[in-house]
């Protein structure tokens, strides 16, 4: 065995709107993915989405077939897989453009998009929180549509 000399990188991927503003809540928001590096190819990634109080929150999904479900990120509320990892080699390039985040309806305005990362420059954690607009508040049964009736229950009963 011989060691890695490949030091870890810090902030491994940046992740921004493809419009450039924030989140928009209750919707596919298409995001771009970079290696934050001129010339630097995206390799690999991972991604996940937390809100404020470190629970799972939204889902995403990949119109390019590179980027899968992935079971070790979780369940979000809706029992959605709340994470995503590549299936194959992400881009030749630094960018890539093809995967959205949906960005849950109710909650408090920011998620922290997060995983892990490789680039042809190393490998590394990452994480980078956003504002979401457009959330509306939890009601008092935990979701946000207005009513007081608990819909997991509803759904149970018939």
């Amino acid at each position: 065995n011989t060691e890695n000399s490949i030091l870890p990188i810090q902030q491994v991927v940046l992740v921004t709107t493809q419009s450039g503003g924030p989140l928009i809540a209750g919707q596919a928001n298409p995001l771009v993915l970079s290696s934050g590096a001129p010339g630097v190819a995206l390799d690999g990634a991972m991604l996940y989405a937390n809100n404020a109080s470190g629970v799972r929150v939204g889902s995403f999904t990949d119109a390019g077939g590179i980027f899968k479900d992935f079971p070790g990120c979780g369940l979000n509320a809706h029992g959605q897989m709340a994470g995503v990892i590549h299936s194959q080699l992400i881009t030749c390039n630094e960018t890539y453009s093809m995967l959205s985040y949906n960005a849950p309806k109710c909650g408090n305005g920011m998620v922290m998009l997060a995983g892990l990362g490789v680039t042809d420059n190393g490998f590394g954690v990452w994480n980078q929180t956003m504002q979401v607009t457009g959330q509306k508040p939890f009601d008092m049964d935990g979701d946000c549509d207005g009513d007081s009736t608990d819909d997991k229950k509803r759904k149970l009963k018939g």
